[in-house]
């Protein structure tokens, strides 16, 4: 039950509600730098009166407002707080933050590799990349040089160049990073930006703003409680906390935390199933002379959902193992994209920290 000072107006753009009762804590103040993380299941339940199925915590154009400041800490290191006037006390080469520390939290393809690498948003996101490198850092750096050479390659190095490798201005690689943001919306019943269908939303909102979408995806799903190698600054820049008060206490939970995570499993619907059962759905509204009604789209989803069909339910809050024999998965079929949905419909899964579907 949430608590009654919850009030929640707004859609995608802005979002406006009353800190809730759970909400405790005060955001850092100062340099981000001289405090370590909250851990992600902390802000999860400072957020808890305040998140709900159907609406976002923060909006697009929110990325750095009050509410979410207790969030943004959690997983960033914004530029401003890091920033001194007299050049003699920064602590880094730009602006007070160092060339790394741009990279791992001032880059728009960075931010949207680590929230989609952390959360396993599907095959298309995480396949080409296990094992590619040593550690979750090599995965998502090469995740996101995969997005970067990708709009590269659809400009002929044009767009890219004009747009700094995308950070400033449009998207390029919007056509294939889109998928995680529509997979997200799907899970929790999330509003569009433009009212227009899953998918085409999304990648409008990718191509021109990549920068709020990044940033309200990634603040949306600590809220959330979602959490995964990555999305905590630990996981790539751990270092820069070092001379904190009890980093080695928190570095050990956070390894035994990812550990559990890797040792849950992830069941992910491959995109070809996804696109098949969206045509179907299309090829039937056309049948039956209708043009495509996202309300009615939706409704069908989330139908399919309850059904068992395209879902998985929720998780305790211990986390519990689960093998691919028992999801349904063929290792052998693994590259071809083969997925048994039958074997899956009726078998009772435990799943956390995963949206993909």
């Amino acid at each position: 039950m949430l608590p009654s000072s919850r009030v929640v107006e707004g859609a995608t753009w802005l979002t406006h509600w009353k800190p809730p009762e759970t909400m405790t804590m005060d955001p850092p103040e100062g340099d981000y730098r001289d405090s370590i993380p909250t851990r992600p299941e902390v802000i999860a339940e400072q957020y808890s009166g305040a998140v709900s199925d159907g609406t976002w915590t923060f909006g697009l154009v929110q990325c750095w407002g009050k509410r979410s400041k207790l969030a943004r800490a959690a997983v960033h290191i914004p530029c401003c707080p890091s920033f001194a006037w007299n050049p003699l006390k920064w602590r880094g080469i730009f602006f007070g933050r160092s060339i790394m520390q741009c990279y791992w939290f001032g880059v728009d393809r960075t931010r949207w590799a680590r929230t989609t690498h952390a959360l396993r948003m599907g095959r298309e996101y995480t396949e080409p990349f296990e094992g590619f490198g040593t550690s979750d850092k090599h995965e998502i750096s090469s995740l996101c040089w995969f997005m970067c050479c990708l709009g590269c390659a659809c400009t002929m190095g044009i767009g890219q160049f004009l747009t700094i490798c995308g950070n400033y201005g449009v998207n390029f690689a919007a056509c294939y990073t889109c998928h995680a943001r529509e997979k997200f919306r799907r899970k929790y019943n999330l509003p569009p930006a433009c009212g227009l269908p899953p998918g085409i939303d999304d990648c409008c909102v990718h191509f021109l703003c990549l920068y709020c979408a990044t940033h309200q995806e990634m603040r949306e799903a600590i809220a959330r409680g979602l959490d995964g190698p990555g999305i905590s600054p630990l996981d790539v820049m751990p270092e820069t906390w070092a001379h904190c008060p009890g980093f080695k206490e928190e570095m050990e939970h956070r390894r035994r935390k990812i550990e559990a995570i890797k040792e849950q499993g992830h069941v992910f619907l491959p995109m070809e199933h996804r696109i098949e059962r969206d045509w179907q759905n299309w090829r039937e509204h056309i049948k039956q002379g209708k043009l495509f009604d996202y309300s009615s789209y939706m409704a069908s989803h989330r139908q399919e959902a309850k059904d068992g069909k395209f879902d998985l339910p929720e998780a305790p809050q211990a986390y519990q193992p689960m093998t691919s024999e028992a999801a349904g998965f063929h290792p052998n079929h693994h590259s071809t994209g083969l997925f048994n949905v039958d074997a899956v419909q009726n078998v009772t899964l435990q799943r956390s920290n995963s949206v993909a579907y």
